[in-house]
């Protein structure tokens, strides 16, 4: 028996099984796609722990508030997500809509009134912390690590002009295909790989990848000096 069923035994009163039992069932597909999303995962990043936290939200939502016609998909995903950002899961927007045929605009559409009726306060995300976390990891330069900020500004930038896509995806990902990039660049000693973020991170490098090749297309005008 999955933790889930399990909380659903432990934890629901018998009058509200029948309506948790297809609300859990769906949070049950949804993690267990997660936990299976990349085959170089071995270890289950919805931990019995994380999916207690996850169920606690949802039995609050649900217990507290009628879903005043919104798919019970979208607000299970959207709590999900939440908790991705809360417990800093190696998972973006793009893998959250594959596990559930959301589409990532419905996710975001959805997730802020989710989080205000669970009082949940979703604070900006400070990319400076994980890049220094990133350079202190690989022990990088002072001067590498300004460039990887700098370039961070440059990214920013574009996405409020559309032309790369940050929101949503995991800023462990994003910064770790930022420091790649500089070092593909800039031609650094060592060179730094994938599996190497990625064992920092502990992130996938399939979506390392797939990141700096988004970044690789928007940023073909950039030179190194662009970086100073």
């Amino acid at each position: 028996m999955s933790i889930v069923k399990e909380l659903l035994e432990e934890k629901v009163e018998n009058s509200e099984k029948r309506k948790f039992k297809t609300i859990l069932n769906i949070l049950d597909n949804i993690i267990k796609k997660l936990n299976n999303i990349y085959n170089e995962r071995v270890r289950r990043y919805f931990s019995d722990g994380i999916i207690k936290k996850t169920f606690t939200y949802i039995y609050n939502y649900f217990s507290r508030f009628k879903s005043q016609g919104i798919p019970t998909q979208y607000i299970i995903i959207s709590i999900i997500y939440l908790i991705v950002r809360e417990f800093e899961l190696p998972y973006d927007i793009d893998d959250l809509e594959r596990v559930s045929n959301v589409s990532k605009e419905t996710i975001f559409k959805y997730v802020y009134p989710v989080a205000t009726r669970l009082n949940i306060n979703i604070e900006p995300i400070d990319y400076k912390i994980y890049i220094k976390k990133f350079c202190d990891e690989l022990s990088l330069s002072h001067y590498f690590r300004k460039k990887a900020e700098r370039l961070l500004e440059i990214l920013l930038k574009k996405e409020k002009n559309g032309l790369v896509i940050l929101q949503g995806k995991n800023p462990k990902t994003i910064v770790a295909a930022i420091i790649y990039y500089i070092n593909k660049m800039t031609e650094n000693d060592p060179v730094i790989t994938y599996k190497k973020l990625g064992t920092i991170g502990k992130i996938s490098t399939d979506i390392i990848s797939k990141l700096c090749r988004e970044f690789r297309d928007s940023l073909q005008e950039l030179d190194n000096n662009a970086l100073q």
